[in-house]
């Protein structure tokens, strides 16, 4: 995909964004992106949407001083699934309102003793 099909698809997207602006914001985040990666020593860096870049850098085999070979590597993220989502969302257990009703009890139980325990320390004679 180039990025006159990326364009495309983020114009389908946002309508409301003119088309040459897209496609110059889009030239801009990729120019930045490849010098990042040009730029970055060796190991992984992370980037949260795409996934993560692992970078590394080998010499040049059987050459002494020659040029190095560097390599990127892109492992893509897995791409969020609403409808699984959802279903683990329904699969946990929701909270009736009996537990929310003894919770409710057990806190109130609990702050009277804790309100108890201190009137009861401040009374006691120094």
């Amino acid at each position: 995909m180039g990025i006159k099909e990326l364009a495309a698809k983020v114009a389908a997207a946002h309508p409301e964004i003119a088309a040459p602006q897209i496609n110059k914001v889009l030239r801009t985040a990729l120019t930045a992106l490849s010098e990042e990666l040009g730029s970055a020593p060796d190991g992984a860096i992370k980037m949260a949407p795409l996934g993560n870049f692992q970078v590394v850098t080998k010499p040049a085999k059987g050459e002494e001083g020659g040029e190095a070979k560097r390599r990127v590597v892109l492992k893509l993220a897995k791409a969020k699934d609403a409808e699984a989502k959802a279903e683990r969302a329904a699969g946990k257990k929701t909270v009736g309102p009996e537990r929310v009703a003894a919770r409710a009890e057990k806190k109130a139980a609990r702050q009277a003793g804790k309100g108890a325990k201190q009137a009861a320390k401040a009374a006691k004679p120094a």
